[in-house]
């Protein structure tokens, strides 16, 4: 059973991958099929900063290092993303947010306490 729940966690994944590309090489196209508007991208923004601060706390508060860690790594990841988009408009909040969550991954990563 376990390993059913791996391979479709997998397959998810991977689908949230591809999904995630569509939007870079045809956003128009995957903004349609995900039913969202240009002019609601401020609430769906603001949802998904609410959740990754949700996130964070939870993870702070399991008490798991390597948890902790690997969320920062993805925010790293979501910050140098952006910084790339807006490098000719505004990059530079965006490339000190994913340096401060790299650093603090880096400290959360060191400590490698695992559960409470």
């Amino acid at each position: 059973m376990q390993r059913a729940v791996n391979i479709f966690g997998i397959a998810v994944g991977v689908a949230f991958v591809a999904y995630g590309f569509w939007y870079f090489v045809q956003p128009v196209g995957a903004l349609a099929a995900a039913d969202h508007t240009v002019d609601q991208l401020p609430l769906v923004m603001g949802g998904r900063y609410a959740l990754f601060g949700a996130l964070l706390v939870a993870a702070l508060l399991y008490k798991d290092s390597i948890v902790t860690t690997a969320l920062l790594i993805g925010f790293t990841f979501l910050a140098l993303v952006d910084t790339v988009i807006y490098w000719n408009i505004a990059p530079t909040r965006h490339a000190v947010t994913g340096l401060i969550c790299a650093l603090f991954a880096l400290f959360f990563y060191s400590q490698r306490k695992v559960g409470n």
